[in-house]
């Protein structure tokens, strides 16, 4: 690929795979298309829509507050993950059980 949003021309046997690297692709919603004539000048174009995200979620935690003590085994955990507009993120909660050892002598 000459560069982002360039073009690069190539021939190719038909039926044979061509891949062309695009470097440097900002992040954001992007198309690709590919536009092919044959040698009776017949045309066909195809082309994708793709999102280049290199961005992790951003998660707040709310609930329970940092070195909170808590009176009841129902405990209420809230927080909020925020990602790119328009991507679905899955969170996993995970509660580990701290175990304070007493060293005897």
């Amino acid at each position: 690929m000459t560069a982002a949003n360039g073009t690069n021309t190539t021939q190719s046997a038909s039926g044979v795979q061509k891949s062309i690297t695009g470097r440097g692709i900002a992040e954001g919603a992007h198309n690709w298309t590919v536009n092919c004539t044959d040698t009776a000048t017949q045309v066909k174009q195809r082309n994708k829509d793709f999102t280049v995200d290199q961005t992790p979620p951003y998660i707040n935690l709310s609930l329970p507050s940092e070195g909170s003590y808590i009176n009841n085994n129902d405990v209420e955990f809230n927080w909020t993950a925020t990602d790119y507009n328009g991507t679905l993120i899955t969170c996993l909660l995970f509660v580990i059980r701290f175990t304070t050892f007493t060293k005897q002598r």
